[in-house]
């Protein structure tokens, strides 16, 4: 689908990030229910560095995305690639280094 030139998200890749974004969420929950933490305040400031982050990436995204689209794509996949298989090794070879 298509509007004004740009591209968006079909429903199914909406669908699945939601997916994957929410079983993020969940994990983080979960884990929260293991340690004494004040839930309100620790939802506040993971909001707000959220917030802060996202506008940070749209301005920068705006900016640089025309220029270099194609290869920001595949810099950026590649960046998500490494850091899951590193955190992956890690969990892997926890023991063993």
């Amino acid at each position: 689908m298509k509007k004004n030139g740009g591209k968006f998200f079909s429903v199914r890749q909406d669908t699945a990030v939601g997916n994957i974004s929410s079983i993020d969420a969940l994990a983080v929950g979960v884990t929260f229910a293991f340690f004494e933490v004040n839930i309100f305040f620790t939802v506040i400031i993971i909001g707000l560095t959220i917030f802060c982050i996202s506008i940070i990436g749209v301005k920068i995204g705006n900016v640089f995305g025309k220029k270099c689209k194609p290869r920001a794509e595949f810099i950026g996949g590649t960046v998500l690639v490494l850091l899951g298989l590193k955190i992956l090794l890690e969990h892997l070879f926890e023991g063993m280094i």
